[in-house]
């Protein structure tokens, strides 16, 4: 199946040509899964629980490169080196990860599995401000004071090359679909030990079932459902991985810290435009609220 990249999905333009030759032409197979979500909403704390279920709650050197290292919009081919280098036996699935919905992908058709995780808008809203914030910070400490949030606030909810409110509406009507696993951010913030076991229960039965095992290192008497939760815990996570600026808060509603009410009602009211009529508008009630 041969997909236009350029026409499907309009965030293509930051991305090289090698990188979108590779995806297009990627061997896809049964070891892969596919985390497919917009960019804020979890994906790099479910990396990082993924990494834990398949190496037995091991972390390692290749655990803090991981959040890029199978980003296959940004790596493009050296994708394969990565997997090549951290499963050379090729026992274990591989995880890729990109921020292009899965029915813009070219192998979308095939019979792969996908994960996603939804998270209310007003927080991805100001999440993905305070992560390109974070890549350039001399930059946003020029303009900060001359209004660039709401230049971007603006641009976010007006022209945003890639809406989120229509990806999570994609998303959120493929939650019956076996092949598409959908979370929702604030319930892995309230129920950590569920989520753990649907993102194992995506990857393989094998997967799901050594989480009720001990941990085979021995160092603790400890089952390996309670040490990923135990190191998946934002503070955990942050003595890990040190000052990454894919790690951050992990908590809900830090959108009320910078918003306006104007804003939020902007937002509302996209979301009641896009979302009518679905289980969606109602979803995230107390977590929207003013």
């Amino acid at each position: 199946m041969q997909v236009d990249l350029d026409k499907t999905n309009r965030a293509y333009f930051v991305l090289n040509a090698e990188n979108r030759k590779f995806i297009q032409q990627y061997p896809i197979g049964d070891r892969d899964r596919v985390l497919s979500t917009y960019p804020k909403c979890g994906v790099s704390w479910i990396q990082h629980i993924i990494w834990l279920i398949v190496r037995h709650g091991q972390l390692d050197r290749g655990a803090r490169q991981s959040f890029d290292n199978y980003y296959i919009d940004m790596v493009g081919p050296k994708l394969l080196d990565t997997v090549r280098r951290d499963d050379p036996h090729g026992r274990d699935v591989i995880v890729i990860k990109t921020h292009i919905r899965s029915d813009r992908l070219p192998f979308h058709r095939r019979r792969t599995k996908y994960l996603t995780v939804l998270r209310n808008p007003k927080d991805v809203c100001l999440s993905l401000y305070s992560h390109i914030a974070g890549l350039y910070p001399r930059v946003f400490r020029l303009l900060e004071p001359l209004g660039l949030f709401r230049l971007y606030f603006w641009l976010w909810t007006t022209f945003s090359v890639v809406d989120y409110f229509q990806s999570a509406l994609y998303y959120w009507r493929q939650r019956t679909d076996p092949n598409h696993t959908v979370l929702i951010y604030e319930d892995m913030v309230r129920n950590p030990r569920d989520n753990i076991r649907r993102i194992a229960q995506y990857l393989g039965d094998d997967y799901l079932s050594r989480l009720d095992k001990q941990c085979p290192d021995g160092d603790r008497d400890e089952l390996l459902i309670d040490r990923i939760v135990r190191m998946s815990a934002v503070k955990e996570m942050k003595q890990f991985h040190g000052d990454d600026i894919h790690v951050r808060k992990g908590v809900v509603g830090t959108w009320r810290d910078r918003l306006t009410r104007a804003q939020s009602d902007t937002i509302d009211r996209k979301a009641e435009l896009t979302w009518f009529g679905t289980e969606l508008e109602t979803l995230w009630e107390r977590e929207m609220e003013w």
